[in-house]
């Protein structure tokens, strides 16, 4: 039933039946043609002069990066834990909303988005 370690490692190593890896040879490739044909566009965007974002946008920005924490201290502080997290879930909806409108107003205004953009020509309808 016992066999000797001897006979137990030469049962498994057998280097005739295993498969060895070989690094594969590297050689310089020549540049070949190249694959695609015709204009190649790029998707990189034309850098455009943007306003700063005014006063109210960031006086909003703040307004909502301390939201979180001061509902959370007043939430310790009087025991409302779900009153604080619902009021300040939604104060901070209302306040992304009018964040995204301003941004919105100074990107159409710059001519990044919406209707001061330029259509092509091919696309007049």
């Amino acid at each position: 039933m016992l066999t000797s370690l001897a006979s137990m490692s030469t049962q498994w190593a057998n280097p005739e039946s295993e498969q060895h890896w070989q690094q594969p040879k590297f050689s310089a490739a020549t540049p070949s043609a190249p694959i695609y044909s015709g204009e190649v566009l790029s998707s990189a965007r034309r850098p455009m002069a943007v306003a700063m974002a005014g006063e109210e946008e960031m006086r909003l920005r703040m307004m909502r990066r301390w939201l979180f924490p001061l509902a959370l201290v007043f939430a310790v502080i009087s025991g409302a834990w779900w009153q604080a997290i619902v009021l300040a879930v939604l104060v901070s909806l209302i306040l992304r909303h009018r964040i995204r409108q301003l941004r919105y107003q100074r990107l159409v205004a710059a001519g990044v988005l919406g209707a001061a953009r330029p259509q092509p020509a091919s696309d007049l309808r």
